[in-house]
């Protein structure tokens, strides 16, 4: 089998590629979401309400809670497909509802943003992620052959 620089990596460098994605995607959506808090659910509620996005009450408390949880989870890799999902579906709204009227440059508002933290989401949720995450752990464990199998009884002979 040939293999090429160009185009193929061990499984480590891949994991490790996954790991620096799904750590740089985190942060900027928990800073994100932190900001959110900060400026206040009821304002984030109205700034949504502003920008035509449909259940504006429910969207704007949804966002900064799973932007701010979604990221402790996506940090340590827990969760991480059904956390990314929800991203997708966030950064699909923004670039929907509040980006794309506004072309390609986020200096004007536009989705360059959006679409890039939209598809570091989606290739977490397609790829997974990786060995180094609390849900590699969780498959290793649960994979194991049980090692709590109980013991044989010996009889006395009594």
């Amino acid at each position: 089998m040939k293999t090429t620089v160009l185009t193929d990596s061990s499984p480590l460098v891949t994991d490790t590629g996954k790991l620096v994605l799904r750590l740089a995607t985190a942060t900027v959506f928990l800073v994100h979401g932190l900001d959110d808090f900060q400026t206040g659910l009821s304002n984030i509620v109205a700034l949504q309400g502003e920008a035509g996005i449909p259940l504006n009450e429910v969207s704007g408390r949804f966002v900064p809670i799973w932007l701010t949880f979604g990221s402790l989870l996506f940090l340590v890799g827990a969760l991480t497909r059904i956390v990314a999902a929800g991203y997708v579906f966030i950064m699909g709204g923004a670039w929907i509802f509040a980006h794309a009227s506004n072309g390609f440059f986020a200096e004007n508002g536009g989705y360059e943003f959006v679409l890039i933290l939209g598809a570091a989401s989606l290739a977490l949720l397609l790829t997974g992620p990786g060995r180094f995450s609390v849900d590699q752990l969780v498959v290793d464990r649960l994979s194991r052959p049980s090692s709590t199998s109980s013991p044989t009884r010996r009889r006395s002979g009594v």
